[in-house]
């Protein structure tokens, strides 16, 4: 895996793990989609509150702006330099939420 934090890096890995866990190959692949681009919306989602507990005041600040403006590049410099556990916090959200969804499916 690409060790720059890069969103389509960071999108393919929620992606291939998140199919992996799940094992989604039985559903159509519109369905399938659909359902790793809700789950990939809530993974990041819960990153990013993870990492925003994780950064002083001011540095959460500086990250809340470039969130609000979308600039994916600086997002990810920014997370790069300021986030050393960042694949780690990324990898917990997807087995958590992968784990959540799966005790769903085998209900």
């Amino acid at each position: 895996m690409n060790q720059n934090n890069t969103k389509p890096a960071n999108l393919d890995f929620m992606r291939m793990n998140i199919m992996s866990r799940l094992n989604l190959d039985y559903l159509p692949e519109a369905d399938r989609l659909k359902l790793l681009d809700s789950m990939t919306e809530v993974v990041e989602q819960r990153v990013f509150l993870n990492v925003l507990q994780t950064l002083s005041k001011d540095k959460n600040e500086a990250l809340s702006v470039l969130l609000d403006e979308g600039q994916d590049e600086e997002i990810s410099k920014f997370i790069e330099e300021n986030v050393p556990e960042f694949i780690n916090i990324l990898q917990r959200e997807i087995d958590t939420v992968s784990n959540d969804l799966a005790s769903l499916i085998k209900k």
